[in-house]
């Protein structure tokens, strides 16, 4: 946990002869985690004619207050500390029975540090603060007033199975979803658990241990989890084959070689001719971005489609793949996303309720600019300042795309393949795709909206077989925690994917 750390100042007098002198005691307010309020509070009160002072830092580490001697003065073990906490009653402490006296000398050193539980039980998880006093009772008083921040944890984790991995297409699928509280400071309270199902598994029933599920949002809603417990969701779908808008933008700069081109287009149209569904279930689209700053021009063009793919015609869309002649020249990145969207727009399959993916392969990094909504760009060079203005030209014309199209993040994604050594992955991870965000580099993606790394167009074209294969016949099933009180400090358990994969009958 991040701590902000504020120092409390202890003043004690070692001298026994005291005389009339008004004293000011500095009270700093004890804060941790992100802000905290401040109590400056001036008292009078004898004061010593010789001063000595002790450094003291005050956290909350979990469940506990600590407050650590951070400098000055040993403080005796006898010292008392007062806390009061919300509206209670306040409770005298003695440092010597708090204290981890690592070097065991009966005095309270730099270094070393008091520990006060806190019972969360006792308190409400809808306070984020409690009130602390403490005081030095042990020949002088010593005053510290103010807030510490609480932010008492827990740890929700989430995991799915199904009944058939492998279903026919109009099979029904019984989907558990089991969402427990592991571990924590305290109960869980208000869980909101997401999970929509894609448009290829309809909703038929659902039940559950507790909560309430609102199939048309996705929606699971979880009053409350203790510590220990677990909350189940049965889902009962029917699979059936998803009409799907496939684009596929390919870079078609200079950095890229003739060599590698034909090798790319002919991995594209092998994946074509083997792995896409040629039963009137896919629209695709295939855009080529490049061009000189002249002639021609940066710029974007539909190569292919779009068309629907059937038993008929995909032979035919294979070997016109093969044909594209690569434009080389700059990278028009934007130009090719806004072409993207206005295309899909502009089809006659629009459908919302359609599946768009949009899959980017690329080599380089944007070095030229395109009006939202426009094809034909500007070179902006390839310096510094030229790639972040295509960058930025790139990410306006992703959010086009976006609202254009009014794409889902449960059912739609953006994703790219990253050439070689030339793309900026970490970019393209954060600001292009969609909607995950995600780096894939196990067996299957980890979501929807990742980028994959790979070697070299010899490696695409070996993949691209296998990237059809999870675009068209794999079913994603999305399960996350979208909200829970208090924090959840383990964020990795919160999100969990089960991957289906039906067959034709």
């Amino acid at each position: 946990m991040k701590r902000q750390r504020r120092i409390i100042r202890c003043f004690k007098d070692f001298d026994c002869g005291v005389t009339e002198v008004v004293g000011t005691v500095l009270l700093l307010g004890i804060a941790v985690s992100v802000f905290s309020s401040l109590y400056v509070v001036v008292l009078s009160y004898p004061s010593p004619s010789s001063i000595s002072s002790a450094n003291l830092v005050g956290t909350i580490e979990g469940s506990n207050i600590v407050i650590e001697h951070r400098g000055g003065e040993a403080l005796s073990l006898d010292t008392e500390i007062l806390i009061k906490i919300f509206e209670e009653d306040e409770k005298k402490i003695i440092v010597r029975n708090l204290l981890d006296d690592t070097n065991n000398d009966k005095l309270w050193n730099i270094g070393e540090r008091l520990f006060y539980k806190l019972n969360y039980s006792n308190y409400t998880i809808n306070h984020d603060q409690v009130e602390v006093k403490a005081v030095d009772l042990q020949d002088n008083l010593l005053v510290l007033v103010g807030t510490l921040d609480i932010n008492p944890e827990c740890d929700i984790g989430l995991e799915q199975n199904i009944d058939k991995q492998n279903p026919l297409f109009g099979d029904t699928v019984n989907i558990g979803i089991k969402a427990t509280n592991y571990r924590g400071d305290l109960g869980a309270k208000v869980v909101n658990v997401k999970n929509k199902l894609p448009k290829s598994l309809i909703y038929i029933d659902h039940s559950t241990t507790r909560g309430d599920y609102n199939h048309l949002t996705g929606i699971w809603h979880i009053d409350e989890l203790s510590i220990g417990e677990s909350a189940t969701i049965y889902i009962t779908a029917n699979v059936i084959p998803d009409f799907k808008q496939l684009v596929m933008l390919l870079d078609g700069s200079n950095s890229i070689s003739d060599g590698d081109w034909n090798i790319m287009i002919q991995g594209l149209a092998d994946a074509i001719e083997n792995y896409i569904p040629i039963d009137d279930t896919v629209e695709l689209t295939v855009i080529q971005f490049g061009g000189n700053s002249s002639n021609p021009p940066p710029r974007a063009q539909v190569e292919i489609g779009p068309i629907i793919v059937n038993k008929i015609n995909y032979m035919t869309i294979a070997n016109d793949i093969m044909g594209i002649e690569k434009l080389g020249g700059n990278t028009p990145t934007a130009c090719a996303i806004n072409l993207a969207a206005d295309t899909l727009a502009a089809s006659s399959y629009n459908d919302t309720n359609n599946r768009q993916i949009i899959n980017l392969v690329t080599d380089g990094v944007p070095n030229c600019v395109c009006d939202v909504g426009e094809y034909i760009g500007t070179y902006m060079g390839s310096g510094p300042n030229g790639i972040a203005q295509g960058k930025a030209s790139a990410e306006a014309a992703r959010d086009y795309l976006l609202d254009t199209l009014g794409m889902t993040d449960d059912q739609d994604e953006f994703d790219a393949e990253a050439v070689g050594s030339g793309p900026d992955v970490d970019w393209l991870r954060d600001y292009i795709v969609w909607p995950g965000g995600y780096e894939w580099s196990g067996e299957s993606p980890p979501g929807s909206g990742w980028v994959r790394v790979v070697t070299d167009y010899k490696e695409f074209a070996d993949i691209i077989d296998e990237l059809f294969e999870i675009i068209f016949n794999d079913i994603i099933l999305t399960t996350e925690i979208v909200s829970s009180t208090p924090r959840d400090f383990n964020p990795i358990n919160d999100l969990s994917y089960l991957i289906i994969k039906p067959r034709q009958a």
